[in-house]
């Protein structure tokens, strides 16, 4: 779900200065506009246990020191109560190219094999143990902020199905018209 339709010369600007600053207003101003949607969405049933930015690979991270994804979820759960965010079980292990100068088939191509969840410190022998019990039989929810074709989260949430979520659910500022 999405609290907007992505939009040039309008939505796209609020997005990008998110991307490019991480203590800008429009953060929790349009966390607060996705919580309202999410609140609409779920009153009638249950809202994930944990939610899951995106995560970026550690290349931009140190590039550019934050993760948007992060500052959303962070902005969210000052609306959600009580929601968990978990941004140290899965890692962005492929780094490549922004998926805005990709075709459709690129992106889906691009993300196979992307992300893993984080080796556990339980024991040698078993290095996800934690991340594992932590996702066994719960519902999440996956936090991006913008969904276009369904690459990312889609990859995303195929790690976090075949480590032991029951249900992932997709939580994004904006979406496109899936035509891209």
């Amino acid at each position: 779900m999405a609290a907007f339709e992505y939009q040039h010369g309008s939505i796209d600007r609020l997005i990008m200065a998110i991307k490019t600053n991480p203590s800008c207003p429009e953060i929790r101003q349009l966390s607060r506009l996705l919580a309202n949607v999410i609140e609409d969405t779920y009153k009638n049933s249950v809202m994930p246990e944990m939610i899951i930015p995106v995560p970026l690979h550690w290349r931009t991270m140190l590039k550019r020191g934050f993760n948007q994804t992060d500052g959303i979820a962070l902005a969210l759960t000052q609306y959600l109560t009580p929601i968990e965010i978990c941004n140290n079980l899965c890692v962005r292990q492929v780094h490549s190219t922004p998926q805005h100068l990709k075709t459709k088939k690129q992106r889906f191509k691009g993300m196979q094999n992307v992300f893993a969840i984080m080796p556990g410190k339980e024991t040698p022998f078993d290095k996800n143990a934690g991340a594992l019990r932590a996702l066994e039989d719960k519902t999440v929810a996956i936090i991006d902020d913008v969904v276009t074709t369904g690459a990312t989260s889609g990859a995303l949430a195929t790690v976090l199905i075949n480590a032991g979520a029951k249900y992932v659910d997709v939580w994004a500022l904006a979406r496109t018209g899936w035509h891209i």
